[in-house]
């Protein structure tokens, strides 16, 4: 069985995709998180660009700075 991910990209085996967090903006263009399931491709490309939040304490300073 395959599942679609966040990214969009269809995964057959469930050990090969990464729950993230990214920064965000809303609607109201204030800051955000989001979250996704996502393939080891489109990780490295949030990684690259610097969009990844690894851990709450991250995603908190996000937020507030």
């Amino acid at each position: 069985m395959s599942v679609i991910l966040s990214c969009g990209h269809r995964e057959d085996d469930f050990e090969k995709h990464y729950s993230i967090m990214t920064k965000e903006w809303s609607r109201e263009y204030s800051k955000a998180v989001g979250y996704r399931t996502i393939c080891l491709s489109c990780y490295r490309a949030y990684e690259k660009t610097g969009e990844l939040l690894y851990t709450d304490k991250d995603a908190m300073e996000w937020l507030r700075g």
